[in-house]
């Protein structure tokens, strides 16, 4: 694999696959149909399914996340446009981090777009008559305020929990990864140094590695279930007797592979090589074999998405990136001293694995993450020339003597000679 091999083989510090960001969705099945929402009602005791039913339970969860708010006395912000709200509630989770609080620590609200039910009197119906309404349910475009719960948790760190006080209520989780791999390191007694998300280093690397292998479902469940306990709750106990419950699937999951250099310098140098020479990885016969899918690239049955490469240069560091339906991975330095390699997987769907939140299907779409990076890497491998050897190096620019007759060496920077010297040496001076 050239170049790429042998940087990651002797210039490598510390090396760790781990997942890194987790996207949970909630939903409730019975209420996904319009059948459901009429059961859903009638079972709750109204005679008429009306959306006077729907409007009582939203006054409902209303007033409880107004008592959630003054109980745990935390601020309520409204966030605005284009706004990273994970900037925002950042300073309030490091604050309960400091202070060994776990629990909510700030509530956020926002206007998003979203698709709620609406019911409306339909005077066609056969059954409608002055005295008993005939309702008729739609799925139609709103754009209600979602709330935002973020909260410290003892095992997970940041983490936030998303709700809509809109039928058919959809909910969405969102975790790190890493920062749970981190509480976990800290918990064994195993000493780190952080890399934004990320780890830069350990004192004991294998702990690290059964620490990030260790993390499946169950782990995410159990930070569901905490959070859940205190948001207010679109379903009471008597729904769920009555068969509407939670269900979750995996709507997000990123697989990383990260390489800390010694020697930063040596990475940066291959990877800015690495670019140019793969500006074409994003055809569709590339993109095949990074994902190990089929993609048919013409006729009727064509793979949706967008086949290209993209070099983006925010904040001058260049990431590579390449899509694949709609799931991409892409490789950046991050914070100039560690090569990652990340795949998100954003539909399981994409690689023929169901999206349901269980063991079976995370450690699947774990596996294919893993696999997606390791080929990902290889292909930036390829065609790269292999670097030589500090001791060649030193043989061809340092004099020497051979049977007794002495040999200048060839010095760098001359016309006509080498450009410059090579990065992944030590600087001659």
């Amino acid at each position: 694999m050239g170049t790429v091999a042998r940087l990651l083989a002797e210039n490598v510090s510390f090396r760790c696959t781990s997942v890194d960001r987790i996207g949970i969705r909630g939903y409730v099945p019975g209420l996904q149909y319009e059948g459901g929402v009429l059961r859903f009602l009638l079972e709750r005791g109204y005679r008429i399914p009306s959306p006077a039913g729907l409007t009582h339970n939203h006054d409902r969860l209303t007033s409880e996340l107004d008592a959630l708010v003054a109980a745990a006395d935390v601020p309520v912000v409204r966030f605005r446009r284009n706004e990273c709200k994970e900037d925002i509630a950042r300073p309030y989770q490091q604050e309960a981090a400091a202070a060994g609080r776990s629990g909510l620590v700030l509530v956020g609200k926002a206007q998003e777009r979203t698709s709620s039910w609406r019911g409306f009197i339909d005077e066609s119906h056969a059954a409608h008559r002055p005295n008993h309404p005939h309702f008729a349910w739609r799925r139609m475009s709103s754009v209600p305020d979602h709330w935002y719960l973020y909260f410290w948790d003892g095992d997970w760190g940041p983490a936030f929990l998303k709700i809509c006080g809109y039928a058919p209520y959809p909910l969405w989780a969102c975790a790190n990864g890493h920062e749970w791999a981190k509480r976990q390191l800290a918990e064994a007694g195993v000493g780190f140094e952080a890399l934004d998300n990320g780890l830069r280093s350990v004192t004991d690397a294998a702990e690290a590695h059964r620490i990030c292998a260790r993390l499946g479902s169950g782990h995410v469940r159990d930070l569901l279930r905490r959070m859940m306990a205190e948001a207010p709750d679109p379903l009471t106990l008597d729904d769920r007797r009555a068969g509407f419950d939670w269900r979750f699937s995996i709507a997000q999951l990123e697989v990383s592979d990260t390489a800390v250099f010694d020697a930063p310098r040596r990475a940066r140098a291959w990877f800015e090589a690495a670019i140019g020479d793969h500006l074409d990885l994003g055809r569709p016969e590339r993109v095949s074999l990074v994902v190990n899918r089929k993609v048919v690239n013409r006729g009727k049955s064509k793979t949706p998405g967008r086949f290209a490469t993209e070099v983006i240069t925010r904040d001058v560091a260049p990431q590579l990136q390449i899509h694949y339906k709609s799931s991409k991975v892409k490789a950046y330095l991050k914070e100039g001293k560690a090569l990652r390699v990340e795949t998100t997987i954003n539909n399981a769907e994409d690689f023929a694995v169901h999206k349901t939140l269980n063991a079976e299907n995370w450690r699947a779409l774990r596996k294919v993450g893993a696999a997606t990076n390791a080929r990902f890497l290889a292909a930036l491998g390829e065609g790269q020339p292999g670097l030589p050897d500090a001791a060649t190096f030193e043989s061809v620019v340092l004099p020497s003597t051979h049977d007794g007759q002495r040999a200048p060496g060839l010095r760098f920077g001359e016309p006509g000679r080498w450009p410059c010297w090579p990065p992944w040496l030590p600087s001659p001076t």
